[in-house]
């Protein structure tokens, strides 16, 4: 088994043709790696903008991309990916995080009117996969690529960060030092059609208190204190989407904020509970406070 590790910059670029934003991809970076971790391949390429020649100043801010050598190369998106689907044939593609393989699949889309990647067949997201190595305490929180190369012990220049190529270097080194083939193995998925339906699927926040997507029994918050549910004592209001209330706790005689949050995911919907104190300082706290 061979891995080929991907990592794509873009720019938000407004399309007239389709009447809204884009992600344009201007640069593909991709590492060609076997089964002992060794890095057998590099594949780097700038794309001209199609869209738009804009690169707005975050972009180049974080990338340190030079406007005039994406006007002064000649690949066009279509181009790139042929040579990138000789360059990752039969191996298991791999990206940190799900937003580059969201990224690729929209510009597929809008250049072929096909969601369809014909190059990928297995994928992993390999953010998941290191998470999972390195026993992350918030699910609700993604870790980022600088953040698992820390924990892991791996140093890097973080001026080099945010370039396709380097990025790609990067999480290979991660994945070298966290590889284990019978876990590994686990997160591949293969590029059929519930793949697509679940990796294009937007999450959205569901903040409509008599949405029939929510469980009215999951409107509760528990003592950040003694885990005893506490007895609300304001309406419930949306702030953030979230459903937040103040609350107090018989057995503490404190009062607390609690909020509860819910997403709809493919799988169905997420619900988050959140809690803590209200101290002293704090002034009459009411829904409003919220």
């Amino acid at each position: 088994m061979e891995f080929v590790i991907l990592d794509l910059e873009w720019n938000g670029s407004y399309s007239k043709k389709t009447g809204k934003f884009i992600n344009e991809i201007f640069e593909f970076g991709a590492v060609r790696v076997n089964e002992n971790m060794e890095l057998t391949d590099r594949f780097s390429m700038l794309i001209r903008p199609q869209i738009t020649k804009k690169i707005s100043s975050r972009v180049k801010e974080l990338t340190h991309i030079d406007p005039e050598e994406l006007e002064q190369t000649t690949n066009t998106y279509p181009h790139v990916v042929k040579l990138f689907t000789a360059f990752s044939k039969d191996a298991v593609i791999m990206t940190w995080g799900l937003t580059d393989i969201q990224t690729l699949i929209i510009n597929h889309e809008y250049y072929y009117k096909d969601k369809t990647l014909n190059f990928l067949e297995r994928y992993v997201n390999l953010q998941s996969y290191c998470e999972n190595c390195l026993h992350k305490e918030d699910p609700a929180k993604q870790m980022g690529l600088s953040t698992a190369a820390e924990l892991i012990g791996i140093e890097f220049d973080d001026t080099r960060l945010h370039r396709a190529i380097d990025d790609s270097i990067l999480s290979w080194k991660c994945f070298a030092r966290l590889y284990n083939p019978e876990k590994f193995q686990k997160f591949i998925r293969n590029a059929d059609a519930d793949f697509y339906n679940r990796v294009c699927f937007k999450n959205t926040a569901v903040t409509d208190f008599d949405s029939p997507l929510i469980d009215k029994k999951q409107f509760y918050a528990l003592c950040p204190e003694c885990g005893k549910k506490g007895r609300r004592l304001t309406k419930w209001v949306i702030k953030n989407k979230s459903f937040r209330a103040v609350f107090f706790c018989d057995s503490c005689k404190i009062k607390f904020r609690g909020k509860v949050h819910f997403k709809q995911k493919y799988e169905g919907i997420e619900v988050r509970h959140a809690s803590h104190k209200i101290e002293k300082s704090e002034n009459n706290p009411s829904e409003n406070d919220e």
